[in-house]
């Protein structure tokens, strides 16, 4: 997926949401590279979520033992693009 050395940060480039399919798109920026993976949007008020494509819940797998606050971190910036929040891009999702 991502080649990590010491030093390294995941940064997430961009986010794209597309209200009608609920479709997430995200830019991953590890040491130069690109890579976008997607999710989709899930739940209402109370409970809210993300259903990962496979690549991305395989990046999310990779990095937990590194930081396991990175599923949450990666929700929290999520509903907020979805909300129309002010997000800060370059957002920096995991450091090494």
């Amino acid at each position: 997926m991502f080649e990590l050395v010491k030093g390294s940060d995941i940064v997430i480039s961009s986010i794209f949401y597309y209200g009608v399919s609920q479709v997430i798109s995200y830019t991953f920026r590890v040491n130069g590279f690109e890579r976008e993976l997607t999710g989709k949007m899930s739940g209402d008020s109370d409970i809210r979520g993300i259903e990962f494509s496979d690549s991305l819940d395989e990046l999310m797998m990779f990095l937990m033992p590194f930081d396991a606050s990175v599923s949450k971190r990666l929700r929290s910036i999520s509903w907020a693009c979805v909300d129309d929040e002010v997000v800060d891009f370059p957002f920096v999702l995991v450091w090494f």
